[in-house]
């Protein structure tokens, strides 16, 4: 059993068990932070030279979970809900968070 005594709320303790670790080896950058919160949209259609230029990219991680985590630079956790379960203050507009050290 997982610890849960520093989750930010008791809504994280069913995102607690076994994870899939994923390493990239550049941080991200604000451009891309803002076009992995467009679900589908992304930001790189008209870069012919980008990775993840068709708009999937990312996105593809909904097919493992529903609530994807990563950190960014050792300074960034950012938190991905679209059904707005299990982060706090989550909605449609927003539907994740953004947390910086």
């Amino acid at each position: 059993q997982h610890g849960t005594e520093s989750l930010p709320s008791v809504e994280w303790e069913d995102l607690q068990g076994p994870a899939l670790l994923v390493w990239n080896d550049r941080p991200f950058s604000e451009k891309d932070l803002e076009g992995i919160q467009k679900l589908g949209l992304g930001n790189k259609r008209t870069d012919a030279e980008s990775i993840g230029m068709y708009g999937i990219g990312f996105n593809v991680v909904y097919h493992l979970t529903d609530c994807p985590s990563f950190i960014s630079d050792g300074t960034t956790l950012c938190v991905l809900d679209p059904h707005c379960r299990y982060v706090p203050g989550a909605n449609v507009l927003k539907p994740g968070r953004r947390y910086d050290k």
